[in-house]
């Protein structure tokens, strides 16, 4: 279902509702057992409250539901490629905005294990009830924004929801207010322009090429050239197939497969005996050998807006944290020096 601009925000229908009853955040809290803060982060649009809390406010104010907090069915907005029918998804809110991706690439899981909150069916979500949506959403293509979440699990509180899109889908979620933070890459001297006021944090460093199984005589760049290798691509906006088309020059490349991410190209090329254009890790992981093009800073970009998100503060510690660089030089190809610095 779509709604019009001049439809009242979810986060407004509450206060209405609450206002016309005659009751203050306190009294409503104590006749729903929600606590008068979770009220006022759901007013604020800060929070979206669990399927318990929900049931509890809508018995007390007379509603339902779908008239205080919108029909469950309606649409977000999607970060990077419309999802198939069936496709798993991340779900986070940015202030009143319900947005949805793709879950993180993730190196440990080789696809298909990784965290999800809900399914995409019949052009709406299906949302997970224990889904918590008050978390920092990050936008990126970097796997290790899987080992972010994770770590900040670990140590309770506040965390984030990472949505997998390459650096251009990342940028235009920051620019339309679909995301709270982004983690983009790129040469050093070519990054992107922020579209928002942001603060920039340094997050890594590192190389992008070609995954190929096996040694061969001839340079995977030259072979592709020559059209006798077929690539598994990535999406135009993606640093690393820019990085590609770069090293072409006016060569094209024979695409037998598209990629969501670095990990999953380099998956497929394996599978299908075609270069993966990828990062060094993802080619790690899957054996394969790498060929490097480019070396690319890669920045996490909070946009002011939300800087004092609660979430951000700990994720600028777990990135900066000695288990962070850890587990990232286990995995191979990182350089985390920067990680968390100020830029």
């Amino acid at each position: 279902m779509k709604r019009d601009a001049g439809d009242v925000r979810d986060s407004e229908r509450l206060r209405r509702a609450r206002t016309r009853a005659g009751l203050t955040q306190a009294a409503l809290a104590e006749r729903t057992g929600v606590s008068r803060q979770a009220i006022a982060a759901i007013e604020t649009g800060r929070h979206a409250p669990s399927v318990t809390a929900a049931l509890a406010l809508a018995r007390v104010l007379g509603g339902t539901v779908e008239e205080l907090f919108g029909a469950p069915g309606d649409a977000p907005a999607i970060v990077g490629a419309p999802p198939e029918d069936g496709a798993a998804l991340r779900i986070g809110r940015v202030g009143a905005r319900l947005v949805a991706g793709a879950p993180a690439d993730v190196p440990v899981s080789a696809g298909g294990w990784a965290t999800f909150d809900g399914r995409w069916h019949d052009g709406a979500i299906e949302l997970h009830a224990e889904v918590d949506l008050d978390r920092l959403v990050v936008v990126g293509c970097d796997p290790a924004l899987a080992i972010v979440e994770a770590l900040l699990e670990r140590r309770g509180g506040h965390a984030v929801t990472p949505l997998s899109a390459p650096t251009g889908e990342a940028v235009r979620a920051l620019a339309a207010g679909h995301c709270h933070a982004a983690v983009v890459h790129g040469r050093r001297d070519a990054l992107p322009a922020p579209p928002v006021a942001v603060r920039r944090y340094g997050f890594a460093r590192w190389q992008v090429g070609l995954g190929v199984a096996g040694r061969r005589r001839a340079s995977p760049l030259d072979q592709i050239s020559a059209g006798r290798l077929g690539v598994v691509g990535r999406d135009a906006g993606a640093a690393s197939q820019q990085a590609l088309d770069r090293a072409l020059g006016d060569a094209t490349a024979k695409v037998v497969a598209r990629a969501g991410g670095h990990v999953d190209a380099a998956r497929k090329a394996l599978a299908l005996d075609a270069a993966a254009v990828t990062m060094e890790t993802a080619a790690r992981v899957f054996a394969l050998d790498f060929t490097a093009l480019e070396e690319h800073e890669v920045e996490l970009w909070v946009a002011e807006a939300w800087a004092e998100h609660p979430a951000v503060e700990p994720l600028l510690d777990t990135i900066a944290s000695r288990g962070f660089a850890g587990r990232l030089g286990a995995l191979g190809g990182y350089d985390v020096g920067a990680a968390a610095v100020r830029r």
